[in-house]
């Protein structure tokens, strides 16, 4: 009998040691997921900077005026640290094109953007397009490029983003009313979690 008891209470003991475990195991799998989900809501109400870039005067003996418009379409408002522009005409687009901004001397500051306000950086060059310039651009042996980066943290959390964007010249699109740009091959991205600085 005491035997039998004993084996009993020991296989009890065995039963509920392993529900127990299995409790243990269940709580750890719910604790990770409620931290992925409030993860996924603190990335979801991040901020989000767009931007496009909007051309005129693009003919030969003006100059051409490039109007970079960058909006936080996020929910949270975004500590914009860097805007870099360029634009010029290249034989084939920078292989990298963060090299590009390299020279480019700027004072840094710093720009608060609640959700939905924009902001706009206008950048017109010191020289006339030459007839020559524009001759090369519509032939092809060149391709003008405008392009930028923004480098951006969120207000809340202090994570790093970044966004770039780019339009470049296509000659057979050009009118009265249309300067002939369009949206790069490459170069329009941003990244979807946060980056070192």
């Amino acid at each position: 009998g005491n035997a039998e008891n004993e084996l009993s209470s020991g296989q009890q003991f065995e039963t509920q040691l392993g529900k127990l475990d299995a409790s243990i195991g269940q709580a750890t799998r719910l604790a990770d997921a409620t931290e992925r989900a409030n993860q996924n809501v603190l990335q979801a109400d991040r901020p989000w900077i767009g931007g496009n870039i909007h051309v005129s005067n693009f003919e030969a003996g003006k100059k051409p005026i490039f109007t970079f418009q960058f909006v936080n379409s996020g929910r949270r408002p975004a500590e914009v640290y860097k805007t870099n522009m360029r634009t010029g005409a290249y034989a084939a687009f920078p292989e990298n094109p963060e090299d590009e901004f390299a020279g480019i001397a700027t004072e840094a500051s710093t720009n608060i953007v609640i959700p939905g306000q924009d902001y706009t950086t206008i950048l017109t060059p010191q020289t006339e397009l030459s007839e020559r310039g524009k001759d090369a651009l519509d032939s092809g042996v060149l391709v003008f490029y405008a392009f930028a980066r923004v480098r951006y943290r969120d207000v809340r959390s202090h994570a790093d983003y970044w966004t770039h964007i780019c339009m470049r010249y296509y000659p057979i699109y050009k009118t009265e009313t249309d300067p002939g740009f369009r949206n790069c091959a490459r170069y329009n991205d941003a990244n979807w979690t946060h980056c070192p600085v």
